[in-house]
């Protein structure tokens, strides 16, 4: 189905602009991703002197029956079409476009997202019927094209990138921060908010350097929202009743002021809503702790290893002691959280992952989260599977999961997938994951 959030035919020389979700929905998520919403704050904000455009979110659920797209964009028949590439959609996208280029409908095809930002030449081939690539944070890119298209020029930004052009490293990042916000326009308010779940941000990117994880910042820092925005979003998110919120920063507290205050702002405005958050344990301390303890929250804590020659392989070093202490603190003060491991790491064997497994058991740890290392465009695993210097073998088939690796066979893998799976239909038990090992 199609979902028109704003029409703005004046005359005939209006630019219809169609911006493509193809995501992997659950019954839950918003029909619209924040991304897309994010997008189109900009591009009204860069537009809203030229007032020449028409703006239609197409949606599908990328497990459907994709001719469905393919009808939904030869109907509308778009001047510019942004698509959002996806590790879960790639493929899917590539076979869209194929599609529609063989009928007269060709819009100007511009691609954002994971799969174009941490990509390179390859691209060109990957999406030869493409006409730009944006590598970065895509809205004001994505604005700064629909402008120059109005205006009959050629975008000039970093990270923007023609087909057939060199493709490099450079990526657009907005240096003036998230001010843009997908809530300020009504009508798409009440898309994003009109139901009980929402995902929602208040930063972007992560300074560390995991070498499996693909959320680390191209510039090594991140990009924050400002604090008036969030609390305008906290405030828009109380008066549309949303019930649950998952936040989708990678580790909310790597600023501690700023995310304490947040912290208050959601406790002030929002007391009834529940929120899910990331965070890694070293960043918790016994003030954060005691506000969480008075709030509806959910924390996931990424913990991945703990043993030192897997942590060093993969560049995610856990402080121990700051680990127990704050795993303690939030027992004591009973806040909810589960914590995450990976496995099929470099190093790994199935003693090393039993024993994580048996240490969160005698730290009290009730609810564990167990995954499987998964390749990921962008990240330093790829780079190396590139060479094979990693000693990992990876499915071709999306998610990419790891199957079997230099300390860990198959069988062993496909043991531990057997024991996520039993783990996923039983609330997260760690009892179970122990008991299997």
């Amino acid at each position: 189905m199609s979902h028109l959030i704003e029409t703005e035919k004046k005359n005939a020389s209006v630019l219809k602009i169609a911006l493509l979700s193809l995501n992997w929905y659950r019954k839950k998520d918003p029909r619209v991703p924040l991304g897309m919403g994010y997008i189109y704050a900009e591009l009204k904000n860069s537009t809203k002197s030229l007032g020449k455009i028409d703006v239609t979110f197409l949606e599908n659920d990328v497990r459907a029956n994709l001719s469905n797209t393919v009808h939904q964009i030869l109907s509308l028949d778009p001047d510019i079409l942004g698509i959002g590439v996806y590790a879960w959609n790639n493929e899917a996208v590539r076979k869209v476009l194929h599609s529609i280029r063989k009928f007269e409908c060709k819009p100007l095809v511009v691609l954002g997202g994971p799969e174009i930002t941490y990509g390179g030449n390859e691209l060109n081939d990957e999406f030869p019927t493409v006409d730009y690539f944006v590598k970065g944070y895509g809205e004001t890119a994505f604005s700064e094209i629909v402008v120059s298209l109005i205006e009959n020029k050629e975008p000039e930004s970093t990270g923007i990138y023609r087909r057939g052009e060199t493709i490099g490293r450079s990526l657009a990042i907005p240096s003036r921060g998230i001010k843009a916000s997908p809530f300020s326009n009504s009508k798409l308010a009440r898309t994003l908010l009109g139901q009980n779940f929402l995902r929602w941000q208040t930063q972007r990117g992560c300074a560390f350097r995991c070498t499996f994880c693909a959320f680390k910042s191209p510039n090594g820092g991140t990009v924050e929202s400002d604090i008036k925005t969030v609390e305008f979003e906290l405030k828009k998110i109380r008066d549309m009743g949303v019930k649950e919120v998952a936040v989708l920063d990678p580790i909310f507290f790597m600023n501690r002021e700023r995310s304490i205050e947040i912290l208050r702002l959601m406790a002030t405005i929002t007391p009834e809503v529940k929120y899910s958050i990331q965070s890694r344990f070293e960043h918790l301390d016994s003030t954060i702790i005691g506000m969480l303890s008075s709030m509806n929250v959910k924390l996931e804590c990424g913990l991945q290893t703990f043993d030192a020659r897997v942590q060093r392989a993969i560049k995610r070093i856990n402080n121990h002691q700051r680990v127990h202490e704050s795993i303690e603190m939030l027992i004591s003060n009973e806040v909810s959280f589960e914590t995450h491991l990976i496995y099929g790491l470099p190093n790994q064997s199935m003693n090393s992952f039993a024993s994580d497994v048996l240490s969160l058991e005698g730290l009290g740890c009730e609810k564990l989260r167990i995954f499987p290392l998964s390749l990921l465009r962008g990240t330093e695993i790829a780079d190396s599977f590139e060479t094979n210097k990693e000693g990992i073998r990876f499915s071709e088939i999306f998610p990419r999961e790891v199957i079997e690796t230099n300390w860990m066979d198959r069988h062993e893998v496909l043991y531990l997938k057997g024991i996520q799976n039993k783990m996923e239909e039983s609330a997260h038990s760690i009892s179970i994951a122990v008991e299997g090992l």
